[in-house]
């Protein structure tokens, strides 16, 4: 490819970015909640939005306002502290400013992405930018922290040339970015481990100072060290209560985790990792940095995913992913042909854009929680705290406490209730009093449905009901009272009837 056809086709994805970027801006501020936003954050990103509120409150860490939590990557949730008055003032604004602000870093993200697309592939500098905004920018902002985390990622990718001629202040400037990366998503401490480690490589061949390589590493440690300090005297977990569960919750090498569009881009990413460092097309120290990155995560994915590993986990194993396959096009178009290549990558990045557009034009299986909680909102008396997995939206739009009992922005006391068999006593001093239900029901016993926790063991609990007084009730739903816990009936819970 020459350099003219570089910089028209760069040029050409940059507008293809621009253009999906001003979408979901679009969708933050005008989609419909219960039909646009929760597609494009679903309800893991609402976890955030109630924490932060909660902590602009100053009612601590916590997502229900029962129990402490460190559920959650830190940086982004004390980014959006400081929206604590509009999540007060209007749930709806704040989940749409939250979302904005996210969009805002992907947009970064992919800038940095292109940046790093010229820098390791001049002969294809469009290739990066135009894979991330075609898989990447449609399909990554749920939980809102992954486009941050991106961005980061993007940024301490392209300082990796440069670190071998860093000064001091320069050292610790890096540091500081690469312990961020690290607070962004506890994960990418495996791709900051890499950069460091060549740094080491380079500084023992005598190609980079002794000096600005330790003011790094102090740098790193004082940021993610203070972090997991503070969480372990606060909440008694130093890594995120959501963390240490998922790991436990994962077995051996398996291929669960391998349920969506992202994941497969993910196992391919690693390959191409691989084929990279095999080829020796590995030219410059970014590139080799993204090559064992890439390839180190895909392989920890492999061997220590599960069911819970999240179509966004793949996200930072994809960004690596759109940057090698920019040098891999080279090499591939001097065999195949250069244009049957580039046709095959556009045509190959379109197509998986229309599949992820198709994928949020899906109808969500958060509705019936959308619709739940707003009802909640407009019917139940305050006070009443509610006990429900996946409760995000739940949470934070019906303005009503939610205990997550996927224990995910839970605390250790309730994991070691789990471990214990001392679920119904916990229960019972949460202060858990109340559920919604459909109107047609009739039963006197409701299942809290506990997952797992690290011990792997299922625990079944029930909630004994009575009828709330004065009802609370329309044709949709009934308010219940809680007014007890039981231990469920093994034969019920393995029969399925409840």
């Amino acid at each position: 490819m020459t350099v003219r056809e570089g910089t028209v086709g760069t040029r050409r994805c940059a507008a293809l970015a621009a253009a999906v970027v001003a979408v979901l801006l679009a969708v933050a501020a005008f989609g419909r909640v219960e039909r646009d936003l929760i597609r494009l954050t679903p309800d893991d990103a609402y976890y955030y939005l109630e924490i932060a509120r909660r902590l602009w409150l100053g009612q601590g860490s916590t997502f229900d306002g029962v129990q402490p939590t460190n559920g959650y990557h830190p940086l982004w949730c004390a980014m959006l502290v400081p929206l604590g008055p509009l999540f007060e003032a209007s749930r709806d604004l704040g989940a749409r400013a939250a979302a904005a602000l996210s969009i805002a870093w992907m947009a970064l993200a992919l800038a940095l992405t292109a940046a790093l697309g010229r820098r390791t592939a001049p002969q294809a500098p469009w290739v990066a930018l135009l894979v991330a905004t075609c898989t990447l920018a449609p399909a990554s902002i749920y939980g809102l922290e992954t486009a941050l985390a991106l961005a980061l990622l993007a940024a301490a990718f392209l300082a990796v040339d440069a670190l071998p001629r860093a000064t001091a202040a320069g050292g610790a400037a890096a540091g500081a970015l690469l312990g961020a990366v690290v607070l962004a998503r506890i994960d990418l401490g495996l791709h900051v481990a890499v950069i460091d480690a060549m740094w080491l490589v380079a500084a023992a061949r005598g190609r980079a100072a002794a000096r600005p390589l330790a003011l790094a590493v102090a740098a790193q440690a004082a940021l993610v060290g203070a972090y997991l300090t503070f969480d372990l005297l606060w909440f008694g977990e130093a890594l995120p209560i959501s963390a240490s569960i998922k790991v436990g919750r994962g077995g051996g090498p398996n291929l669960r985790w391998a349920k969506s569009l992202l994941a497969l881009l993910g196992i391919g990413s690693g390959a191409l990792g691989v084929a990279v460092l095999a080829l020796r097309l590995d030219r410059t120290p970014t590139l080799r940095a993204v090559a064992l990155a890439t390839a180190g995560h895909a392989a920890l994915l492999a061997t220590r995913g599960a069911s819970e590993t999240y179509n966004w986990t793949f996200a930072p194993t994809v960004l690596g992913g759109a940057v090698l396959l920019g040098a891999v096009v080279p090499w591939l178009g001097a065999r195949v042909g250069r244009t049957t290549v580039r046709a095959a990558v556009v045509v190959g990045c379109l197509g998986l854009l229309a599949v992820a557009v198709r994928g949020k034009l899906r109808p969500t299986g958060f509705a019936e929680k959308l619709e739940r909680a707003l009802w909640i909102r407009d019917h139940v008396p305050p006070g009443a705290t509610f006990a429900e997995g996946d409760c995000g939206l739940l949470g934070y739009l019906s303005e009503h406490a939610f205990v997550n009992v996927d224990g995910l922005t839970g605390s250790v006391a309730f994991q070691q209730a789990i471990r214990d068999d001392t679920l119904l006593p916990w229960f019972e001093a949460s202060g858990v009093d109340a559920v919604v239900l459909p109107a047609e029901f009739a039963g006197a016993t409701v299942p809290l449905r506990v997952r797992p926790g690290r011990s792997g063991h299922r625990r079944h609990v029930d909630a004994v009901l009575a009828p709330y007084e004065p009802p609370v009730a329309d044709a949709r739903y009934r308010l219940w009272r809680i007014v007890g816990f039981r231990e469920a009936d093994p034969a019920v819970v393995s029969s399925g009837a409840r």
